[in-house]
């Protein structure tokens, strides 16, 4: 993933994001969940708009320059949608192990408390 750029508006950043992935060119945009609470609470005063495939960095920069560029490396609108299916169900277990860790832990800590204290 390369930095294309940072933009204090996450409606700008999710433009050009999605103009980028119509040229086949996979984006994301981060810390849109945390610029939204504004930066007294997250610290985040911009929002980050990354080139997820390392070697369409230079197309992105090319569309950014020429609407009309055609990106030698783009992705079809298949394997954009494959690629992006993908990621989601990754971080969706990821996601569903944290959880289940984090309860384990914590059914611990109760049992604990229960058989060693006696609340």
């Amino acid at each position: 993933m390369q930095l294309l750029g940072q933009y204090s508006s996450a409606y700008d950043a999710d433009e050009i994001s999605n103009f980028l992935e119509e040229k086949g060119i996979l984006t994301f945009v981060s810390s849109k969940n945390s610029h939204q609470f504004g930066k007294y609470q997250t610290g985040a005063t911009k929002v980050g708009l990354w080139v997820v495939l390392g070697h369409q960095y230079d197309d992105a920069v090319c569309c950014l320059k020429n609407s009309t560029y055609i990106a030698g490396t783009a992705l079809s609108p298949e394997e954009l949608k494959e690629i992006k299916k993908n990621t989601q169900n990754a971080s969706f277990k990821y996601t569903i192990k944290i959880l289940t860790i984090t309860s384990a832990i914590i059914a611990s800590i109760a049992l604990f408390l229960y058989l060693f204290i006696k609340v």
